[in-house]
């Protein structure tokens, strides 16, 4: 079942998901806490204050980073090859380069090194959403995107290039940007989060990648507990100030 734990900042939110969270550990349920990477020693550190050394033999603290490695070690899969960021902004380059006579608002810039690592930060931020190449270039030609003729030349520019970047890569290469993309797909097989209890905190937003990783975990474990931040002063005069 899913539990949503919402509030304004500083309400309490996470007392509440701790106190929950030691129930289960009272009761022996496997469960795990999902949190932002730079929180999680911190939450650790939490958790072993408040419910002892021997929360550990119950809750698992973890991060969306880290999941698809942990996942591995439990059902393996961790002998995968994956490219940094150096050699994805130095492939980037080499495709612009090669591609610079078929286009045409970045033909100028296409072996600029600035120009890839813009490609590099673009790509990611796409990845994130779950935009691939295709669904460019589908709106593209369905017309829903801005008039503008330029913005489409650009927008054709980076699915040519986006594009043959994915071709790139097999069974043999993956790129780390695309690890939670393909941990939703394994675990629709791999029953990792099956009979725990999950509770995902302190996040203020989740990308597309995150949602889907999150569908798995609610169709999977028997409890998810998940904590939204509101603004309610602003959800109050929102509207108010848009009829201003």
């Amino acid at each position: 079942m899913l539990y949503r734990v919402i509030g304004a900042s500083g309400s309490g939110k996470t007392d509440y998901i701790i106190s929950r969270l030691g129930e289960a550990i009272k009761q022996k349920k496997r469960c795990f806490v999902i949190v932002p990477e730079q929180q999680s020693v911190d939450y650790e550190a939490m958790l072993c204050e408040r419910f002892g050394d021997s929360s550990n033999l119950y809750c698992e603290v973890l991060n969306f980073e880290r999941l698809p490695n942990r996942v591995a070690r439990e059902f393996g899969g961790l002998a995968i090859n994956s490219i940094d960021k150096g050699g994805a902004c130095a492939l980037l380059s080499l495709i612009s380069e090669s591609l610079k006579d078929e286009l045409t608002e970045y033909s100028a810039v296409a072996a600029d090194s600035d120009f890839a690592i813009s490609l590099y930060s673009l790509i990611s931020r796409m990845k994130m959403a779950l935009i691939t190449p295709q669904m460019i270039l589908d709106a593209l030609k369905k017309g829903t995107l801005e008039d503008d003729e330029r913005i489409k030349k650009k927008l054709t520019d980076i699915a040519l290039i986006y594009s043959e970047y994915e071709k790139r890569f097999n069974d043999e290469l993956k790129d780390p940007r695309d690890a939670l993309t393909r941990l939703a797909q394994e675990l629709k097989n791999k029953p990792f989060f099956a009979d725990t209890v999950v509770f995902i905190d302190n996040y203020y937003t989740f990308t597309e990648q995150e949602y889907e990783i999150i569908k798995q975990i609610i169709a999977q474990s028997k409890d998810v507990y998940i904590s939204f931040t509101v603004d309610y002063n602003r959800s109050v005069f929102e509207e108010n100030r848009k009829a201003s």
